[in-house]
């Protein structure tokens, strides 16, 4: 849907331009004809050849954009990536919409600065300080967090944990809670992500992982039950791992890092 509106929005501005050249074009012909239609010939495929020639680059430049956004909604993430990069080299405008895309491109190949770059760059800054779409600051903060930056990662996050962003903050927080050695608060974020979507196979995983490094066995089961009960299933043999590290009562589960798809 996105694509379709990108391309009524870009093929708009080209059809009043060349409009416009057909405009100016009759004129000149009008204009000269009664003294010389050869002339008026020359004078009108003039015009319209110049206008060829301004609108060309913007639809050059608009085939390259609507290239990267199907690539985007295929999950073709380099190439949306490169025909992103190209499109700028081309002399194209981004958007804050445009720029989540990319750089949701980029995140999606781990390549955390450049996205983080991109993002940036399409941040508004005010008076009042910075004007950005929520999921702009979600991304920065996912970004921060796998460079390793915590602290300005957790700005980010605790600035947007609200609504719909609750799941992914949360369990942010928790996984830097996590990496700081605070268990009981890495156990809480896991379980605030967990409230907002049960199925949320990451946060489940290191919550019993947690648990069960507590002794907490019953806690890691009612974790484990819930996810199931709600129709959770994860990875099929990552679920089945789960229950029998519960009963087993344990064992080392390990510390692993799950990166989110981002579409």
């Amino acid at each position: 849907m996105f694509v379709f509106t990108l391309l009524i929005s870009r093929l708009v501005p080209a059809a009043l331009g060349l409009s416009l050249f057909l405009i100016l074009g009759r004129f000149g012909y009008d204009w000269f004809a009664p003294r010389s239609r050869v002339l008026a010939r020359v004078l009108f495929a003039s015009v319209l050849g110049l206008g060829g020639l301004i609108l060309l680059p913007y639809l050059l430049r608009t085939g390259v954009l609507l290239g990267a956004e199907l690539a985007f909604e295929k999950d073709k993430w380099p190439d949306a990536n490169g025909r992103f990069v190209l499109y700028r080299r081309l002399g194209g405008r981004t958007s804050e919409t445009l720029n989540l895309d990319w750089a949701s491109s980029l995140i999606n190949m781990r390549r955390w600065r450049e996205a983080e770059t991109v993002l940036v760059s399409g941040v508004r800054r005010t008076p009042r300080g910075v004007d950005a779409y929520p999921r702009t600051i979600l991304l920065l903060g996912m970004c921060r967090y796998f460079q390793g930056r915590f602290d300005e990662s957790e700005k980010a996050f605790r600035a947007v944990c609200s609504g719909s962003n609750e799941t992914v903050c949360h369990y942010f927080l928790a996984r830097m809670a996590d990496r700081r050695g605070d268990a009981s608060g890495a156990i809480e974020g896991y379980r605030r992500s967990l409230r907002q979507t049960p199925q949320f196979f990451p946060a489940v995983y290191h919550s019993i992982r947690l648990l069960l490094a507590s002794g907490d066995r019953s806690g890691a089961r009612a974790v484990f039950q819930q996810f199931v009960g709600t129709g959770g299933v994860g990875d099929a043999p990552e679920t089945a791992s789960l229950g029998r590290a519960i009963e087993a009562g344990g064992g080392e589960l390990p510390d692993r890092e799950f990166f989110l798809i981002q579409n």
